[in-house]
């Protein structure tokens, strides 16, 4: 099973938080191919952040893209940062593109997405997947018969941990 991350249908945006990751058409067409090879592939709209909307995040383009490559699953992964982690970030975005800072705080949101927003966003998620016949990434480990443990996001500015 092989998921693909993309944060924004932007690339602009994306850019922000992924400035060397290859472009989500790139990154389509090589989940295209993998499913043309046989393999089981998803889309993990991942991270998502928070001061876009689903328009602006471009989610439906996205998701009728994924499941015409051939995707069998979809995930939405929200950008989790703390405080520090936030402030951080948006002072080196906004040093590296000092011409988009403004633009950048709003993407990046002043604060997290509240629970009210999230769940909101994640129901309006699973209904745009199942009107395209998208499994949820945990259905898709119970329509295989197997149990399988959700990734974890990695903390941002932090060492890796090799234990």
């Amino acid at each position: 099973m092989v998921s693909f991350s993309i944060a924004c249908a932007d690339d602009r945006i994306t850019r922000l938080v992924e400035p060397s990751a290859p472009s989500a058409l790139r990154r389509l067409s090589a989940m295209e191919a993998l499913a043309r090879a046989g393999l089981t592939v998803g889309l993990s709209i991942s991270p998502v952040l928070p001061g876009l909307d689903p328009d602006e995040l471009g989610l439906e383009p996205l998701l009728t893209r994924a499941a015409s490559a051939g995707a069998r699953f979809a995930s939405l992964r929200w950008m989790e940062l703390a405080p520090e982690q936030r402030e951080r970030l948006l002072r080196h975005a906004s040093t590296a593109f000092p011409e988009s800072a403004t633009r950048i705080r709003r993407v990046l949101g002043r604060r997290p997405a509240d629970a009210r927003l999230r769940a909101a966003r994640e129901l309006d998620f699973r209904a745009r997947c199942r009107a395209l016949g998208l499994l949820a990434e945990d259905e898709l480990g119970a329509s295989n018969g197997a149990a399988r443990t959700p990734p974890t996001q990695l903390l941002l500015f932090s060492p890796p941990s090799f234990r």
